[in-house]
């Protein structure tokens, strides 16, 4: 048996392991499913992975219950848990992300390592509608020609009528 270079999975090696396809992929599914969930439970109940008592290479640990560390995610690198979210990297948020108004300015927001922090802002255009509404008349291109023949017509009777 031979191990892969990324994640460690044994997997038979064709030139000395005997040939038992279903035995071989029911082992390397076993070793898929130990790592590729993610697991969850509170931090003091992460499982062991120390140099003593070597954990998965790549499982996932995600903290639940409240505390200081819920919402953490860690990945175990075999002898121990590395943080892949947090302070170090910017804390993920589920705020609303409020928009306050017309010409806004983009922000990313004040957290480390370039991520988009809760107090990030995408910015807004100026407003278009302020110039518009300011104008007398914003759409003469868009006149209808029967709304024009109206005003014809009563620029006509005027004339020929005086005021009629």
């Amino acid at each position: 048996m031979r191990s892969t270079t990324n994640w460690g999975l044994v997997v038979p090696d064709s030139d000395t392991d005997p040939d038992d396809v279903p035995t071989q992929v029911g082992d390397l599914a076993d070793q898929l499913d130990t790592f590729l969930s993610v697991l969850s439970g509170t931090y003091a109940n992460r499982p062991a992975s120390t140099v003593a008592s070597p954990g998965i290479v790549g499982r996932l640990y995600f903290v639940t219950g409240g505390g200081t560390n819920s919402g953490a995610l860690y990945r175990d690198n075999g002898t121990g848990w590395d943080l892949l979210n947090g302070a170090a990297y910017g804390v993920g948020s589920t705020a609303d992300v409020t928009t306050l108004g017309w010409g806004d300015t983009p922000s990313v927001g004040t957290a480390a390592k370039g991520w988009a922090a809760a107090d990030h802002d995408h910015g807004t255009p100026a407003n278009p509608v302020t110039a518009h509404v300011a104008a007398t008349n914003p759409h003469p291109q868009y006149e209808l020609a029967a709304d024009m023949a109206i005003q014809l017509t009563r620029y006509t009777r005027q004339f020929l009528f005086g005021g009629m």
